[in-house]
Order: structure tokens, then C-alpha cells, then sequence
């Protein structure tokens, strides 16, 4: 199978300016280590870069680019309107600089053993700590442990097209597990409140509202799991390809 993917630029971190996919990791932008990852991914094919005008010294190659000043879920309807004939797309987002080719298989792997129309992410808090002891993840405490989303959402596109406003709401809470469960419905609610709420109660309400099968699927592998947001984070991703 070959699955095209859209990579959403855009962002600054606090103090900057300029869009942290330009920010200069180690002579590279922050998106090219992403793109790097997508390049050396068999299962990908055409890769579609949305991001803010900016003003570039190179160009990125290899990968189509268009300028948007959208906000995030105007880039999905330009994104989504470029692949009019895809079965699948994936979204990526373009702050991953420590994505790798084998953690993107073993999601696309994981997410085609299970029959749906879309799949995300979903991280434990020991499998984050593991790998970057002390980054600053936004964990939502479920009755299997404290979980956090990844950034590669793999889905129809007919699941956004069918759900623009509630995409929209979702989007803006991707950082407030609270809030994403008042999203979620009342009852809902009172399990995340109680820390019974489980995944699969999570994905069947989450399925009942946009009207197709969604599926969480856990990976083991942390580099989904850290975008760069924060200053913090840019530091730790620094430390670790010191390390490395």
C-alpha cells in the first residue's frame, strides 16, 4: 500500500518568530528531520507540505509544498482537496525532528491489523519516560494508565471531510484531556472524572460522533510521541542527539 501523506508546518515557539518548522537543528530545519523520516518510509508516496509564507534561503526537495496561512484546519481542506482519489492519508505533523522510518511502519502496521477507517497514536507515560526521561508530555489518566496522543494521525479522508466542525473542536482540545472528554459527552466525562474512562469506551464514543470506525493503537515507540512545542522540548531533543 502506498499512503500519501500531508505534513502540517506551522507554529512558533514562545519568543520566536519565525515558524519552528525553519527553526536550525544541527544544520537542518526542524521539518527536513522530519521529512527524512516520511523519505525512508516504504509504505509512503507523495508527501504534501503545508506551511506558513516564509521568506527561505534553500528549498525543501523531494516533497510538494504549498503556502498557507490557514489555520490548521484550513490546511486539512487544502491538504484533503490535493488528494481527491486517495483510499488513506496520513497526517503528519512537521515538528517531529526525532521521527524515525521504522516507528512510522510499526504504526501503519499495528493500525492495518485492525479493521477501520481511522487510527491514532496512543502513548504510555513509562513508554515516554523510557526514552526521554522528563519531558513535558499532556497525559490523560484513563483506567489503563496515564496516556498521551501521538502526532500521525492515519485515516479516510472522508472522515475529515464528514466532520470539519468536530475535527475543528478536537483540534483545539488535543491538549486538554478534560475538555476532550466534555467533547466526548457527559457520561463520558464522569468516567475520565472517576479515571474509569477506558480506550475502548473512548474510541466507541468517539466512533458514534463522527459516524465511523475509529481505532487507538498503542505503540512502543516514544519519537511519535515528542513534537517540539516549547522551548523545553527543542532543549531535550538538543541533549538527545548529543547523546545519541
Amino acid at each position: 500500500m502506498s499512503i500519501p501523506v500531508i505534513v502540517l508546518g506551522g507554529g512558533s515557539l514562545k519568543g520566536e518568530k519565525q515558524p519552528k518548522s525553519f527553526i536550525s537543528l544541527k544544520g537542518r530545519w526542524l521539518i527536513e528531520w522530519t521529512l527524512e523520516a516520511l523519505k525512508s518510509t516504504s509504505e509512503i508516496s507523495d508527501i504534501l507540505v503545508l506551511i506558513p509564507p516564509f521568506k527561505q534561503k534553500k528549498k525543501l526537495s523531494g516533497v510538494k509544498v504549498e503556502f498557507s496561512n490557514s489555520d490548521l484546519i484550513g490546511k486539512l481542506k487544502k491538504g484533503v482537496r490535493l488528494f481527491p482519489r486517495s483510499d488513506w492519508l496520513l497526517l503528519v505533523s512537521g515538528d517531529l525532528p526525532l521521527l524515525t522510518s521504522e516507528s512510522l511502519s510499526d504504526f501503519l502496521k499495528r493500525s492495518f491489523y485492525f479493521l477501520a477507517d481511522g487510527y491514532y497514536p496512543v502513548l504510555s507515560r513509562e513508554t515516554m519516560e523510557k526514552k526521554f526521561p522528563g519531558s513535558q508530555r499532556t497525559y490523560g489518566k484513563l483506567r489503563e494508565g496515564f496516556l498521551t496522543g501521538g502526532n500521525v494521525i492515519l485515516l479516510r479522508p472522508q472522515v475529515l471531510i464528514d466532520n470539519w466542525d468536530l475535527g475543528e473542536k478536537l483540534l483545539e482540545a488535543r491538549k486538554k484531556p478534560f475538555q476532550l472528554a466534555q467533547i466526548l459527552g457527559f457520561s463520558t466525562l464522569i468516567k475520565f472524572l472517576t479515571r474509569t474512562l477506558t480506550v475502548k469506551e473512548a474510541e466507541g464514543r468517539l466512533s458514534y460522533l463522527t459516524g465511523y470506525n475509529l481505532k487507538a493503537v498503542f505503540t512502543p515507540y516514544a519519537e511519535i510521541g515528542l513534537d517540539v512545542d516549547k522551548p523545553e522540548d527543542l532543549n531535550m531533543v538538543k541533549k538527545f542527539l548529543k547523546e545519541v
